[in-house]
Parts: C-alpha cells; structure tokens; sequence
C-alpha cells in the first residue's frame, strides 16, 4: 500500500471535525485519484463555517427532553444533533437535561426549575405519559418555550383538553381505549403522500400501518409556523399511528389551542400553538428526522430563542433562504434601474457568479420607474409593461429571486405576479394607505426609511404593514439629511432599527448620495462606500446583508459592470464575509440587514 493513502484517525472532541482532519491529509484526492475520477478540488468551506460557529459558541441555554429513554441517550441521538445544529445558527451552546418522565409526576417543579426550554420528543406507549403532561402544563403555566413532537404534541393537546377545555378525563386510546374523552384517537382513514387513500384498524400490523415519510402540510397564515418557515406548504417526515381526534376540534380551539398546520387534505392536524404563550409549539411530524449542519430545523431553531428572544430580532424566510439575527450575510444587487434586457442579463449573471463562488443568497434588484429623480429630464426607465417581461427572463434564465421598487400609482398586482420582493421608497414611508397596499400583496416588503425620518419612527411604519396580516416585512435604512444635499448615517440607527423585529436593510450606496447636488441631478460619494459597508457589518447590521451594486459610470445613471468594478465588489464582499464571522464570534443581537450597494452616481 502506498505510504500516500494511509491515514489516521484521531480522536476528535466533535464528529463534525472528522471530514476537515481527513481532508487536511488529502484523503478526498487520494480517493478521487484512485477511481479515476475528474473533479475539481474540494471546497469545504462551507462545513468548515459550521465548525468555526461551533467554536465560538458562548450563550448556554438549558433545554429539558423528558422522555422515558432517557437513560440510554442514543434513542435521541437525531434529535440531540439537531438541537446542536440549530444551536450553531442562533449562537447557542446547548446543554440538554435529560429528564425521566416516570419520575417527574411528583416534583415536576423541582426538576424543570430554571430550564430556558421544555422540550417532548416522540415515543410509544403508557409508561412516564402523565410525567410528560406534567411537563406540559409546568411550560404552559410558567410561560417556558415549549416544543413538543410526535407524542408531544399529543400530550400538549390531552394537558390543554384537561387543564384549559374542562375535559379532565380526556386521554389518547393508545393508552386508554375506554377514555370517555379521547382528545387523540386512531384515524382509520387518510391521503398519503402520492394522494392515495390509506385504512387501518385495531387490528392493523403495529407497524406496517403506520403515518409513515414526507408529508405535506398546509400552515395557517397567522401562526408562528407560518413565520418560521416563510411558506404556506411544507413537507416534513412522519412517523406515527394516533392522530388529533377532530371531534373535539371546536372545544379545544374555543379553549384558545390554536391549530397551526393542517394535513393538505385538511382533514390531520398536524401543528398546535398556544397564540398568548411566549412560543408554545407543538408538531405530529419529526422535524429533527431532516436536520443538517447546514440545513437546521426551522422549529428546533427558534426553541431556545422562541420565549426569551431579544426583541427585534426576528426571524422570516426570504426567497427561499432563512433571514435573521442567526443567518449569514445576503446581497440585493442590481442596476438602479433596468436599461435593456441583455445588460440586465449580463449585470445579473455576473453578480450571480460571485455570489455563488462566495456562498451568498443573492436577490436581483432592479426598478421599471425611478418616480423620484431630481429633475423631469431625467432617464426614469423603460416603463413597467417592459421591464416586468426583462425581469421574467431574469428569473427564468438564472433561476434568480427579484426585488424592485414601486409607486403610489403602480398597479401592485401585477408586479407582484412577477417578482418576490416589493420595495417601497424612502419619501413613502408616512403614507398609511400606500404601505399597506404593498403589504397586501403577500410578498416581502422592504420599507426603506426616508431620509427625514428618526429610526425609532419606523416602528410605527412597520405597524402599519402588519395590521394587514403580513410579517414578512424588512426595514432600510439609507442616510438621512444633514444640511442641504448631504446624507449621514448613524450606525446607532441599525439597532434602533431591529427593535421593529424586522430584519435591517443597509443601503451603503444610497447612503453616499448627494441629494440634487448637481443640480439637475444627485452627486455621490461612491469611494465611501465600502467604508460604509464595513461599518454596517462591524455593527452587526448583517447575518442578512443586502448590497446594490457599486455604482457606474454612464449617460443614464445606469449600472454598466466592468471587470474592475465586479473585482472590486467581490473583494469587498470577501471583507464583510471576514468581518461578519468575527461578529458572530462575539455574538450579539444584530440588526439583521441587508447592505445595498446600488447603480446611483
């Protein structure tokens, strides 16, 4: 054997360290060698990411898993990891209490005392049932984050049904077949994933008959799922035989028990919240069952920041990534506004390259009609009708999620038919009737705040967005006026701001502009820009940053990229993505933002 294709396997404090120690000694390119294989070199930045927030994890918290396996951990093995997953992304190091729940009837409140998270996993059978509804109720009444799956939905129902609905005899047949009040009950008859019609019975295989594998489920537009997870349908794994008995469905929710998720049919339910608990959630399905280093779960993520959260620093998901206090830098970028389609093809898959070579999440920005220009002369842009079918190629060309701005006369139906992200502009942000309307649309909103507003001020803007109903809202800070002419920004702006519990939206080109200082048109100061953008990361306004691309030069004010330019961008994005893992490193609630970078000149 060649001495070259030997290696050792040391012992290593964290699994997760294992691929980095074998690929620091060549064993992926030994193996790709021997197969013959033509590949290109391994990046493993991404896994080496995940170890670098394992390393600087410093905030402990305290979750409780009552179970009765208890004593041998390993029958919650996915479900520790997962816990340790989610932990990585909100800056947590989580220190798990195994509690018994046979010995928890008794003196529930000694052993759960102090736990920041009270959380039930999945099992079958009687034995600890009423240790883990007493765990129930102690989170329920004690206002602790509470995340019950599989069985601990079922107990959170059957402990609500008892203690809240007045049905103190309620209990699940599984494990009281003569209950007068079975709140959880075998379900004979469902859909399964392909939308074909499942039996079973009393008599049915223990196993074989089983709720088993992916399944959809529809998630109410008001419920904290539906904000976890940003999307109306998701699938999660199932596994499973007893089921929510919907025959006390209107008892329990005139309780209060909110029903959250429902099987697509709409005949399971699937997730329960308690809407006046700090974060009280509990889901049929196995969420950890998916769980990655890199791809965590949207439920177990949020558990042991749901309660005690830092206010405005919330959580959404943006065009199919997660955005929040816990997420990685993201960029919006894109000419100011679009001049023809090739060039907006060329500029976006340009940006699209960096972005994917770097590991950013990237929204192309760009608008039909500049409605605030500082003169009539002024190029405004081809016009809606047009540029919505550019935008289109766009998206169907790159696969790429869009952004652009509209107006109070913009007939907001049809361009949100088309792009996934609506922007309102800065000397818009007071009128009430236009703000919602934008809202109302359904997509994500960025309300960039005017220049002549205080950011405590857009707590009021924000309110006004979600009385409609929508929570995917993010805020934009971008100067504001010092004298004639002259933008300044104030890093404190970017705290005030998260206090919305919105994501923060830093627009470091427009940032730099001169207001009318050339008269007929704006000035800038685009040489600062990267000044401001690293002042905005330092200040952690990122972990979701957005940038608009470095300005151009040209006729229209429109972004024409050159390669020295797009080097220059990536070279920047490179230092924000330094300066942002260090931030993270000294982990605090950031303002969760976007930095734009934009085709103003």
């Amino acid at each position: 054997m060649a001495e070259e294709a030997v290696f050792s396997a040391v012992d290593a404090d964290s699994i997760y360290r294992i691929p980095l120690m074998l690929h620091a000694q060549n064993l992926d390119e030994v193996a790709v060698k021997l197969l013959g294989l033509d590949l290109p070199a391994a990046d493993l930045s991404e896994w080496q990411g995940y170890i670098d927030g394992y390393d600087a994890l410093h905030d402990e918290v305290h979750v409780a898993m009552v179970g009765k396996y208890v004593h041998l951990t390993e029958a919650y093995k996915s479900l520790s990891e997962a816990l340790t997953h989610a932990g990585v992304h909100t800056g947590s190091k989580v220190k798990i209490h195994y509690i018994d729940s046979e010995k928890l009837e008794q003196d529930v409140g000694d052993q759960l005392q102090g736990m920041d998270a009270i959380l039930v996993p999945g099992g079958f059978g009687e034995r600890g049932v009423e240790g883990k509804i007493a765990a129930v109720r102690f989170a329920r009444e004690q206002g602790i984050p509470y995340l019950g799956i599989c069985l601990g939905m079922q107990v959170a129902v059957i402990e609500y049904a008892r203690n809240v609905a007045g049905l103190t005899d309620a209990h699940s047949t599984e494990f009281n077949p003569d209950s007068p009040n079975p709140v959880i009950a075998l379900i004979t008859e469902w859909l399964n994933a392909d939308g074909k019609r499942e039996q079973r019975d009393e008599n049915s295989d223990l196993g074989g008959t089983m709720r088993l594998g992916g399944q959809e489920c529809r998630l109410e537009p008001d419920s904290k799922v539906r904000e976890l997870y940003g999307e109306e349908v998701i699938v999660e794994r199932h596994r499973h035989r007893y089921e929510f008995n919907n025959s006390y469905l209107d008892r329990i929710v005139t309780a209060g028990m909110k029903i959250a998720g429902r099987s697509i049919d709409g005949r399971l339910m699937e997730i329960v919240e308690i809407p006046d608990h700090p974060w009280f959630i509990a889901c049929q399905f196995h969420p950890e069952f998916t769980s990655r280093p890199a791809l965590w779960a949207s439920t177990l993520l949020r558990l042991h920041r749901g309660g005690a959260q830092t206010p405005g620093c919330d959580s959404m998901n943006l065009c199919g990534f997660p955005v929040g206090l816990d997420q990685p830098l993201f960029l919006i970028a894109g000419p100011c506004v679009i001049e023809s389609e090739q060039l907006a093809l060329d500029t976006a898959g340009q940006l699209q390259e960096i972005t994917t070579a770097l590991g950013i999440p990237f929204i192309y920005k760009s608008s039909f009609d500049k409605a605030n220009r500082s003169s009539a002369g002024s190029y405004r842009g081809p016009g809606m009708e047009q540029v919505l079918k550019i935008l289109e190629q766009v998206k169907s060309s790159l696969g790429l999620p869009l952004l652009t701005d509209v107006h109070e006369d913009t007939p907001l139906d049809e361009v949100a038919a088309v792009v996934d992200v609506l922007q309102t502009p800065a000397f818009l942000c007071r009128q009430t009737n236009f703000i919602q309307a934008v809202a109302r649309q359904g997509r994500p909103v960025n309300i960039k705040k005017g220049q002549f507003l205080a950011p405590w001020d857009m707590k009021n803007v924000v309110d006004k967005a979600r009385a409609v109903g929508n929570e995917q809202i993010m805020v934009c800070e971008r100067g504001v006026s010092f004298g004639y002419n002259n933008l300044v920004s104030d890093m404190r702006a970017l705290a005030v701001m998260r206090e919305t519990g919105c994501p923060v939206v830093f627009d470091a080109t427009h940032s730099v502009q001169l207001p009318g200082g050339q008269g007929s048109s704006s000035g800038g100061q685009r040489e600062h820009v990267p000044v401001l953008a690293r002042a905005a990361v330092a200040a952690g306004v990122s972990r979701h940053s957005s940038w608009r691309p470095i300005p151009i030069r040209s006729r229209r004010s429109v972004m024409v990229p050159t390669p020295g330019q797009l080097d220059k961008l990536q070279r920047l994005l490179e230092t924000l993505l330094e300066i942002d893992r260090t931030v993270e490193a000294a982990w605090f609630c950031r303002a969760g933002a976007a930095v734009t970078a934009g085709a103003e000149s």
